[in-house]
């Protein structure tokens, strides 16, 4: 499910990714406008997973 998360990352229109756990997820748009998506992993773990990719 983590492909999820890959496509707000490509999308222009997306300006931030707000996370505050697998299941709770806001993305700003370029436009201002602030939406709340569905789930971006199956669980808290698969998320830091994923996200553990973008460290250093």
């Amino acid at each position: 499910m983590t492909s999820q998360i890959q496509a707000l990352i490509d999308d222009d229109t997306v300006e931030n990714i707000i996370i505050t756990g697998s299941q709770e997820v806001c993305v700003q748009k370029s436009d201002g406008t602030l939406t709340a998506v569905g789930p971006v992993a199956d669980s808290d773990r698969e998320l830091l997973d994923f996200l553990g990719g973008f460290r250093d």
